[in-house]
């Protein structure tokens, strides 16, 4: 049954009222809207996010390669070999874990897991924008490498540790529901 009225077309439902074609119910409409919202505010965080993880990973293996000024900074005018390689393995060991864990952060991105994650997007942006400038100011002031630690445990583990948080909660929601 087709009624036209006020040229619009009005089409009889099931449910005893006329309605139009194509428009949604109301709270159809509102929840549509909500998710869109929510995916336009997630959409526009992938990139930075994604720039944010690269360029924090691309300083660290920088800073692995020539890390041989920045071992001198950290030791006195008479150091001795010994005292150059345990610096030197400190700060190895300080920026393999920190690879280590951007690559896990950007492996948990990139499948999805916490792409659409609004905070932690936001959270990892700050501190990977952080990281990449403290980085900066680290290679190119030779600060101490006691200072990078600091560096390494706000701008490396606390993104790892809120990424492993959101995707175990997405995944014990994908699991059980």
């Amino acid at each position: 049954v087709l009624f036209i009225a006020h040229r619009r077309r009005f089409v009889y439902t099931s449910r005893s009222r006329w309605r139009r074609p194509g428009i949604l119910e109301d709270s159809q409409r509102i929840r549509r809207g909500a998710l869109s919202c929510v995916f336009m505010a997630s959409a526009k965080l992938i990139p930075p996010r994604f720039l944010a993880l690269t360029a924090h990973f691309v300083l660290n293996v920088m800073l692995f390669w020539n890390r041989d000024d920045n071992v001198r900074s950290c030791l006195d005018a008479g150091y001795s070999a010994s005292e150059y390689d345990t610096k030197d393995l400190q700060l190895l060991i300080g920026l393999i874990l920190s690879l280590i864990f951007t690559v896990m952060e950007l492996a948990g991105f990139l499948s999805g897991l916490s792409m659409f994650a609004n905070l932690q997007a936001l959270f990892s942006i700050a501190t990977h924008i952080t990281a990449c400038i403290t980085l900066a100011c680290f290679v190119t002031m030779e600060w101490s490498c006691d200072d990078y630690w600091y560096i390494f445990s706000f701008c490396s583990f606390l993104p790892l540790l809120t990424e492993v948080i959101v995707v175990v909660s997405t995944l014990r929601c994908r699991v059980f529901l």
